[in-house]
């Protein structure tokens, strides 16, 4: 049968006549079938939208409503050149967009910070301004050192740089947690992990200023609640990780976003004629977007909040 078909055996013995309202419960036994194939945590994010089906509810209402709106940064994925991100910028400032954050990713770091600081020259103090290193993403260069992490981590600060984000290997706990000593900046990461144990290693060691889990990959709704809460224990803020690929993952996390009280942004994937709303929620019936003051309300609707595009989905829909 193989691994693969051994999880789907397993999880069938899981789902089929569950109580679709016992999610701690069913997801006591995801969290194993993690261990040997896929992570199952969208299983676990459908079950919430059942329940707010049911109880014709937001998930984010269900889980104690704590924001009704939040203030979006756009998350650019291109590198570009410091002009064509300048450029950007304002437009997305005339869009409305209040926040950016700009990829750190090039082959000479120096070249990061002039992109960096030719954003701040364009938008002056009308945007704020967060950087992603994606240094734990480690199946491609460059790969920053201790020193050049500190470096950029301490130019950054002299731009007045929101947070830095993932500048380092994920698994280097000492290294991140020392730089974040040496640094005033705050330094952000947590996108790839998964389980409470990982993150609470995380606040006690000093490693993160700002966790960022994704409730698709850190472990569903229920386990993402509970790593927000071990921030807010630590006066820490936990702000998602959602980079997921379609709108039901915007969705998804701005629920989650509206039931966390120490979450004050959300983070909008957006990069002009390449990944547009249009683009990215075609298989919505309307794409999640910003209001004019840079603000996106969380979906009021009954589960996800979000309604599917049935005609996108089979025109995109192939035989197996």
């Amino acid at each position: 049968m193989g691994v693969r078909g051994s999880q789907i055996a397993y999880l069938r013995s899981i789902l089929i006549g569950a109580d679709p309202f016992a999610v701690e419960r069913i997801m006591s036994k995801l969290r194993y079938a993690a261990f040997v194939g896929p992570k199952p945590w969208a299983i676990e994010i459908a079950l919430w939208d059942v329940i707010g089906q049911a109880c014709d509810q937001p998930i984010y209402r269900l889980l104690g409503g704590s924001q009704d709106r939040v203030k979006a940064y756009v998350s650019t994925v291109q590198l570009k050149s410091p002009e064509e991100h300048a450029g950007d910028a304002r437009d997305f400032l005339a869009q409305g967009f209040r926040a950016i954050k700009l990829r750190a990713h090039r082959m000479d770091a120096r070249e990061d910070l002039r992109v960096v600081q030719a954003v701040r020259e364009a938008i002056g103090d009308e945007m704020e301004i967060m950087v992603d290193a994606n240094q734990a993403w480690v199946t491609e260069p460059p790969f920053w050192s201790q020193q050049t992490a500190l470096w950029m981590a301490r130019e950054l600060e002299k731009l007045n740089v929101k947070w830095l984000e993932e500048p380092l290997p994920k698994d280097d706990l000492r290294g991140l947690a020392e730089l974040a000593r040496q640094v005033d900046i705050p330094i952000a990461g947590g996108e790839l992990e998964w389980g409470i144990y990982r993150f609470r290693d995380f606040l006690d060691e000093g490693v993160y200023d700002i966790v960022q889990p994704d409730p698709h990959w850190c472990g569903g709704v229920l386990e993402c609640r509970k790593i927000s809460a071990l921030a807010e224990a630590a006066n820490k803020q936990c702000i998602l990780h959602t980079g997921g690929i379609g709108g039901l993952w915007l969705a998804a996390n701005l629920q989650v976003t509206g039931s966390i009280p120490n979450c004050p942004y959300f983070e909008y994937l957006f990069e002009p004629s390449v990944w547009t709303p249009e683009i990215r929620d075609v298989l919505l019936k309307e794409p999640i977007r910003i209001s004019n003051d840079g603000y996106i309300e969380i979906p009021k609707g009954p589960g996800l909040g979000a309604e599917l595009n049935e005609d996108a989905i089979r025109r995109y829909t192939v035989s197996a």
